[in-house]
């Protein structure tokens, strides 16, 4: 039975729906202003909806049939996760957009599903990888021994030569990791409704043979390791970008991968390629808007950086 006027104005509210109308105002706001205001006021009433439904369940059945309810809620869910994550070949089988490196082709908030198996991407044989000895070849000027990326070298030292032709002159660049040389180039990006051109990898050579940069391989999740730069900040976490190059060498497979709205390799900001044992899989499908609930349940509340510009040309 139901006892209290706080319960029963509670009951009143998920009857009429309105705390329903206010959820999805607060986040139709939140996605026409981007404020985090709207974000965490989504999070709050949801909560308050959760908590309001358990407070009328205990009311009007009793605190063990709600656990029970509660219970078989969460059975319910697992059952659909590992399902689906069999029927996938995945262990993770959902997954959410948390950056914008993948612009236009997926954004923000965005829930993926994802299979397993094999990804494509561009094949390229090589004898062995080394891709932990780094170097950046001057065109006219010479080769400079960085062991460091490209973008962590300018970092250090925006005014050398090297750098200074990277932001002025990038096709007169090229960084190689061991027996492979990415060629560097302009790309157009759009940003806040202007155009404009950023420094760029164009291609990759190995061998004396140029492989073209290209949107046709296939996005995956993958892990980073601890000593990633994507990495230090927050720990090791999944990443979602695209499989460009797949270098076969010294009998593994080494993904090259990328973020379609990113103007360089994952490999080019200090982190290892990914291997086969720590990808999650491969994207085949997704839903607009429903990653934001893993987002704002995780505290991702504000856009990161990159949000307002994608490429048009590469």
């Amino acid at each position: 039975m139901i006892s209290s006027p706080e319960v029963k104005l509670m009951k009143q509210l998920l009857e009429n729906k309105a705390i329903y109308a206010l959820i999805i105002l607060s986040f139709i706001l939140f996605l026409l202003t981007r404020s985090s205001v709207f974000s965490i006021l989504s999070v709050l009433l949801v909560v308050l909806l959760l908590i309001g439904e358990s407070v009328v369940g205990i009311a009007e059945h009793g605190v063990k049939k709600e656990i029970l309810e509660i219970g078989l809620a969460i059975l319910a869910a697992l059952l659909i996760w590992f399902g689906s994550g069999f029927l996938l070949s995945t262990p993770a089988p959902l997954n959410a957009i948390v950056s914008c490196s993948m612009l236009p082709n997926l954004e923000r908030g965005d829930l993926v599903i994802l299979q397993g198996g094999e990804p494509k991407g561009t094949d390229i044989y090589l004898d062995s990888f080394d891709y932990t000895n780094v170097s950046v070849l001057v065109e006219g000027v010479g080769e400079l021994d960085t062991n460091i990326s490209l973008s962590q070298y300018c970092g250090y030292f925006p005014d050398t030569i090297t750098c200074k032709t990277y932001f002025l002159a990038p096709e007169k660049i090229t960084e190689k990791y061991g027996p492979l040389e990415f060629k560097h180039g302009w790309c157009t990006v759009q940003a806040r409704g202007f155009s404009g051109q950023i420094p760029c990898v164009k291609s990759v050579v190995a061998d004396g043979k140029e492989y073209p940069y290209a949107l046709s391989g296939d996005t995956i999740v993958y892990s980073t390791l601890p000593t990633d730069l994507f990495s230090r900040a927050s720990g090791p976490k999944e990443i979602i970008h695209r499989v460009v190059y797949k270098v076969h060498a010294d009998g593994r497979t080494y993904y090259l991968t990328k973020g379609d709205n990113n103007d360089r390799f994952d490999i080019q900001f200090e982190n290892s390629p990914a291997v086969p044992q720590r990808i999650s899989g491969k994207v085949i499908f997704r839903i607009p808007y429903l990653g934001y609930f893993k987002l704002f349940l995780f505290g991702y509340f504000e856009d990161p950086a990159g949000c307002d510009r994608y490429f048009t040309e590469r």
